[in-house]
């Protein structure tokens, strides 16, 4: 299919906003959809995408933001006009980038249409090219890839999300692995994912380590770090806002990793540093979790002090 015979019957769904400018600015043709959430932090409840789901990830992300309620609320109700109406459309086409942000969003989208709409409507755009801050002529490249949401695919989305907002995350390993092959990138999706809950020895999520082991060379100031930090993951997915969180969560522990070496009234700008402690955690000398706790939601789990989940690299699997 050419790019100039694309439908103006097309709902094209992608993974934020600087997507939907970049569409936009490309000339993709139809109604164009934001999926407008960091599925990777916080809680991922079993419910309806727009009653339960919705409210709990409304109250969560203000709470994590510090916005108001409402401010959330409306983010999400760009969904509800073309969702509820998509009979409208002749195709549906998701724009998705390999990385654990978009893949999650991915398959909750796919999960849901599963439900609501033909199969024959379903393509997708998935990639390996951040979509975001592609130019027109890039985009019109990555028309390549454009193809139809394979039935294999379509029934395995549902099996995935509820094993994602399960409340034991063992529910993982009872997934075929054989079918997930047929969905591109999610098994390193869901590797990456598995690599956040805290390492049995040193305490840390595979985040945490690595913005650990960026900065143990040298202190760095903040924006500096953050590139740092991203040139070690495997397919950058994190935002500055979430990275900020991370940083501080680090540096305000009751045992901090790290600490501000020069205060410029801005994470930008501040230079951080490793603790000494920082450095024994690094090495399994002692542990993150059993120093400072643990109050964080990994997909439908939980995990707090008396009830956390830990993640063996050395057998790559998860143990309680």
């Amino acid at each position: 299919m050419c790019w100039q015979s694309l439908s103006e019957l097309t709902l094209n769904i992608t993974n934020g906003d600087c997507a939907v400018d970049a569409l936009s600015q490309a000339g993709v043709i139809g109604d164009i959809l934001p999926w407008r959430d960091v599925l990777h932090i916080g809680p991922l409840l079993p419910g309806d995408l727009m009653g339960r789901f919705e409210q709990s990830r409304v109250l969560f992300l203000s709470q994590y933001f510090k916005l108001p309620a409402s401010v959330v609320s409306e983010k999400f109700k760009s969904r509800h006009t073309l969702l509820n109406d998509l009979n409208q459309y002749q195709t549906i086409r998701l724009w998705f980038e390999h990385d654990l942000y978009d893949q999650l969003q991915l398959i909750q989208i796919v999960a849901f249409l599963a439900e609501c709409c033909d199969p024959e409507q379903l393509r997708w755009v998935v990639t390996d090219h951040f979509i975001g801050p592609a130019q027109p002529s890039e985009l019109h490249e990555l028309f390549r890839f454009d193809r139809p949401v394979s039935k294999k695919c379509i029934k395995m989305a549902p099996k995935l999300w509820q094993a994602l907002t399960d409340d034991n995350p063992m529910s993982w390993s009872a997934l075929d692995h054989v079918e997930l092959s047929a969905w591109p990138f999610i098994s390193q999706t869901l590797a990456r994912l598995m690599a956040e809950f805290p390492d049995v020895n040193t305490g840390l999520s595979l985040t945490q380590w690595l913005l650990i082991s960026a900065l143990s060379t040298s202190p760095m100031s903040g924006a500096t770090l953050f590139k740092a930090y991203n040139k070690l993951e495997w397919a950058q997915f994190m935002g500055d806002s979430v990275f900020e969180k991370e940083l501080a969560a680090l540096t305000t522990a009751k045992c901090p990793l790290l600490f501000i070496k020069k205060d410029h009234g801005c994470w930008i700008k501040n230079v951080f540093e490793l603790t000494p402690l920082a450095r024994d955690v690094m090495v399994g000398k002692k542990n993150h979790v059993k120093l400072n706790g643990i109050d964080r939601w990994i997909g439908g789990a939980h995990l707090k002090e008396n009830s956390c989940w830990w993640f063996n690299n050395e057998v790559n699997q998860l143990e309680q």
